[in-house]
C-alpha cells in the first residue's frame, strides 16, 4: 500500500499509533476532538443576520437542507484542521483511525468531507490505543471506511438536530417570548 495519511482523534492516541505500528502505513496526524464546527443560521442565510429586536419569526426556522461544516473561531482548532486539509492533498489513501464511536467516524469524516478529499478511505477499527497488539491488529486488517458511513451520519443527524433546537427554536422562543413581555 502506498504511504496514507493517517487521521487519529486525539493526540495520545496518535502517539500510541506512533509507537505500535511506527511510520510504515504513513504520517500520522491528530485532531483535537471536533476540529471543525456546524454553522450558525446566519452563516446558512443572510436574513437571520440581524439584531434580536429584528428577527421574524419565518426567518428563525431551520433552513431546507443541513447546516454545514466550518472552520472555527478558535484557533488552536482551525490551526489543526488547516494542518491536516493541507496534509490530505499529498495524499490519495487515508487511515481514519479516531475512536470506533460515531463521534470518532465523524471527527474523520468530517474533516474529509470539508476538505473535500477524493481519495481511497479505509477505516482502523481498535477499541484501545493503549493495547499495541489491537492497534497492530487493526492495521493489518484495515476496512472500507464506507462500511462506517451510517455511524457518520447517525452523529451528524444529532449534530444537526442539536443546531436547530440550540439556535434556531431558542431564537423563536426568545422573540416570542421578548413580544409577550
Amino acid at each position: 500500500m502506498a504511504q496514507a495519511l493517517i487521521i487519529c482523534e486525539k493526540f495520545k492516541q496518535a502517539k500510541a499509533v506512533r509507537e505500535a505500528i511506527g511510520d510504515r502505513h504513513g504520517k500520522v496526524v491528530a485532531a483535537s476532538g471536533h476540529v471543525l464546527r456546524l454553522q450558525t443560521p446566519n452563516e446558512v442565510e443572510a436574513r437571520w443576520d440581524v439584531p434580536w429586536s429584528q428577527w421574524e419569526a419565518d426567518a428563525m426556522l431551520p433552513p431546507a437542507g443541513l447546516y454545514g461544516y466550518a472552520v472555527p473561531e478558535d484557533e488552536k482548532r482551525a490551526a489543526l484542521y488547516r494542518e491536516i486539509a493541507q496534509a490530505l492533498k499529498g495524499h490519495d489513501t487515508v487511515i481514519v483511525a479516531t475512536d470506533p464511536d460515531r463521534e470518532g467516524q465523524s471527527i474523520g469524516d468530517e474533516i474529509l468531507a470539508h476538505a473535500r478529499f477524493q481519495g481511497r478511505v479505509l477505516r482502523a477499527i481498535y477499541n484501545n490505543e493503549n493495547d499495541r497488539q489491537a492497534v497492530q491488529d487493526a492495521f493489518r486488517n484495515l476496512r472500507d471506511n464506507r462500511d462506517f458511513r451510517s455511524q457518520y451520519e447517525s452523529a451528524y443527524a444529532r449534530q444537526n438536530v442539536d443546531q436547530v433546537f440550540g439556535f434556531s427554536l431558542t431564537r423563536l422562543v426568545t422573540r416570542e417570548l421578548r413580544r409577550l413581555g
